[in-house]
């Protein structure tokens, strides 16, 4: 069986081998010397006494060899494997518990100031006032129908009749006495008319026909119709011409009529449109109303037809 020696213990002899044979030289020289202190001080039959007591004279033996290197195999084993640590089992942190946060609690709300006291704002100046605007026209209200009105003494209708001229020229007033048309005044035209009457000016507020309680009614057609059958045109009369004149009248308040004008004429240059106007001036209305039954003004169209009896 091979027993494994100490690694330093298999270099001590070879290096005593190595080192024996130049130091040999040295103990007989050290032995000497110390000799030859102790002869000197002791004296020799001392010294020798001595030597004999330490028993340095005996022959010294021979040093053995050294002994021959042994070559050993030293076997070192293997290291046995470590176990595998089992593996840990890491226990599952347990899930913190959610920490229940407690609302805030709502902060007081102070209630606002109570706003300062409005001051009364000074009176700024006065602006002057602004210019008063002008009022538009009113719109011309829709004519009014005297389609059934009598305006003749012989009978129904919108006009009367003038017998048919035999051709001759006739001067002098048509029909009885009575009837004679009056004279112009001084200095005025034979055969002219009186103004047209046709400005507006400043007068009351005219109310559309539509939005009258009551329209207007016209005074006696009798008069009218005869006051026609005296003013009829003599020119037209003489030819035989038929025609119907349309006059624009204002109705007031009081029943007056104010600015009559011509709106139309069937056959122009004949007069027609004159007589009307002149047999209407001067005569008083029926005033008409509005719908609180107030008397207003409105504006109406009459017509007056002009016919020649056969």
């Amino acid at each position: 069986m091979t027993t494994a020696s100490r690694p330093g213990s298999e270099r001590l002899p070879r290096e005593r081998a190595r080192r024996d044979p130049d130091e040999s030289w040295l103990v007989p020289v050290l032995v000497a010397l110390v000799a030859s202190l102790l002869l000197h001080a002791v004296g020799f039959p001392a010294f020798m006494g001595l030597v004999d007591r330490l028993g340095w004279l005996q022959p010294v033996a021979a040093i053995p060899p050294p002994p021959e290197p042994v070559d050993m195999d030293i076997v070192v084993p293997e290291p046995e494997p470590e176990p595998e640590p089992e593996p840990e089992v890491v226990e599952p942190e347990p899930e913190p518990e959610p920490e229940v946060v407690e609302p805030e609690p709502e902060p007081e709300v102070e209630p606002p100031p109570p706003p300062p006291e409005a001051r009364p704002p000074r009176d700024p100046s006065p602006e002057p006032p602004p210019p008063p605007q002008e009022e538009p026209p009113p719109p011309e209200p829709e004519p009014v129908d005297f389609t059934g009105l009598t305006l003749t003494s012989e009978g129904s209708g919108g006009g009367f009749t003038v017998q048919a001229s035999d051709g001759t020229d006739r001067r002098g007033p048509l029909g009885p006495p009575p009837t004679r048309a009056r004279r112009g005044a001084p200095g005025g035209e034979e055969g002219g008319t009186g103004g047209g009457g046709t400005g507006e000016g400043s007068g009351p507020r005219i109310v559309p026909s539509s939005d009258l309680s009551r329209q207007p009614r016209p005074p006696s057609t009798s008069a009218i119709a005869q006051c026609m059958q005296d003013n009829s045109p003599r020119q037209a009369r003489n030819q035989g011409v038929e025609g119907v004149a349309r006059v624009r009248i204002q109705i007031n308040p009081n029943g007056a009529v104010s600015n009559l004008r011509v709106r139309s004429e069937s056959v122009s240059d004949q007069g027609f449109g004159r007589a009307c106007i002149q047999c209407l001036r001067g005569r008083r209305w029926s005033p008409p109303l509005d719908r609180n039954g107030n008397p207003v003004a409105t504006r109406v169209t009459y017509s007056c037809t002009f016919t020649v009896r056969q």
